[in-house]
């Protein structure tokens, strides 16, 4: 029997003999389906629920910027681009990709980038809703894309790619 069948076995022992000890486990937390299974989950799912999954439609060129900064970072802001718009969901972000990167830039292709940002970080900021109800969005402020940066968790990643040519 392994380690993490002994406790538990232990565990469901003490509780049908009403002597279930009140345990708080840091590291590793266990779960009993309804097929009483165990699931074993880790540090590094919680990890994964202090972020946040984020979507970016960008053209070419932004993409060859992100590539530049070896996926880590979105570049800064132009002058006439005082706000960063992440966006919360992958159908948006194709649209936006698809339907105008991929149509109106030069060259004409759209990306969808997918990546994770510290939830610490975005609890300051309001999500906002500009159209239909997938169409929600952070508004960062250029000024604050540094630290947005650095917030990030991992690479960025491109997950969807369009083009009209």
């Amino acid at each position: 029997m392994d380690a993490l069948s002994l406790v538990v076995s232990t565990l469901q022992s003490l509780h049908n003999m009403r002597m279930a000890p009140r345990v708080t486990y840091r590291f590793i937390t266990l779960r009993i389906d309804s097929r009483s299974q165990v699931k074993r989950s880790s540090q590094s799912d919680k990890r994964m629920k202090d972020t946040t999954t984020l979507y970016r439609p960008v053209g070419q060129k932004e993409l060859d910027r992100i590539r530049e900064l070896e996926y880590t970072a979105f570049p800064p802001r132009l002058p006439e681009q005082p706000i960063f718009y992440p966006v919360l969901n992958q159908e948006y972000a194709t649209q936006i990709a698809r339907d105008w990167n991929a149509k109106y830039n030069q060259p004409k292709r759209g990306y969808v980038m997918q990546f994770e940002v510290r939830n610490s970080f975005l609890e300051r900021y309001e999500i906002h809703i500009v159209g239909g109800s997938i169409h929600q969005e952070y508004w960062i402020p250029a000024e604050d894309l540094p630290e947005f940066n650095r917030n990030i968790v991992g690479k960025i990643v491109v997950i969807a790619e369009f083009s009209e040519e």
